[in-house]
């Protein structure tokens, strides 16, 4: 306690802003490593499931969104200002039947969008990290990597130079929902984990920096309890202090961000 007493008070406030870090970061973590569900445009949508219905509940864009899928494979997307669908996955093999991959078996799939057909062509899961599904256009073209870009008023088009609406569901995002879909969350414990130890650690520097300035010099000079730090010396421990408190809070929010 008397160590803590005698400490720089550039140090004290230091060691205090680490500690409500630690503190206010665990709580963040722990409510966004609780949020379990699927991940849409950066959103988590966490899964409500009622007989034969399973919702899905999130903001996504400042937007409330409430997916409703059924086991019949109807998929609705309801936003507070507007609604996509309902989506309807209809199994087909014909509409593989001009695509040519023989390393691996296709399923034929048509979506309807009402009575508008939304996506033809075929799908195959692949199970290694994480499930994926990888579409084909009836054409025999992989779906899903479209290029887009932003103009001069700042709207966002593909290549046909159609507005992009990152509202609206692709045809991927909807076969997904329909074929149980890998739940995740967003936040790494990890990342908490080595950003506090490496908090503690710098209190533990900041406490002990005479000690550790003299015993440093011991492997040079000789009476080196005797020697006192310059100006510079103590402005750049502050210096180097100060940066591993921010280095750990950008640590702390790359962490709270990643899905997992």
């Amino acid at each position: 306690m008397e160590r803590i007493k005698k400490m720089d008070k550039y140090y004290k406030v230091l060691a205090v802003l680490s500690l409500v870090m630690v503190i206010v970061f665990a709580f963040l973590y722990h409510i966004t490593v609780a949020k379990v569900g699927y991940a849409f445009n950066d959103a988590i949508l966490v899964p409500v499931k009622e007989n034969n219905t399973t919702v899905y509940t999130g903001e996504v864009f400042g937007h409330s969104l409430d997916v409703t899928v059924t086991d019949d494979k109807t998929v609705i997307f309801d936003y507070d200002h507007k609604s996509y669908g309902p989506y309807t996955v209809i199994y087909d093999e014909t509409a593989v039947a001009n695509i040519e991959d023989n390393s691996r078996k296709l399923t034929g799939v048509e979506i309807r969008n009402g009575e508008e057909i939304f996506f033809r062509g075929g799908f195959f899961e692949s199970f290694g990290g994480e499930k994926i599904i990888w579409l084909y256009n009836e054409n025999g073209d992989i779906d899903g990597f479209d290029i887009y870009y932003v103009d001069s008023d700042g709207v966002e088009r593909d290549t046909d130079g159609n507005p992009v609406d990152r509202l609206a569901p692709s045809a991927g995002t909807i076969l997904e929902l329909t074929h149980q879909p890998t739940l995740t969350h967003k936040g790494d414990w990890q990342a908490w984990f080595y950003g506090t130890a490496l908090l503690l650690l710098n209190i533990v520097l900041m406490m002990f920096e005479k000690e550790l300035f003299h015993w440093g010099l011991s492997f040079e000079i000789r009476n080196a309890d005797k020697a006192q730090m310059s100006g510079w010396g103590k402005t750049s421990r502050r210096i180097s202090s100060t940066i591993l408190v921010i280095v750990v809070l950008l640590l702390y929010t790359v962490g709270l961000g990643n899905y997992w």
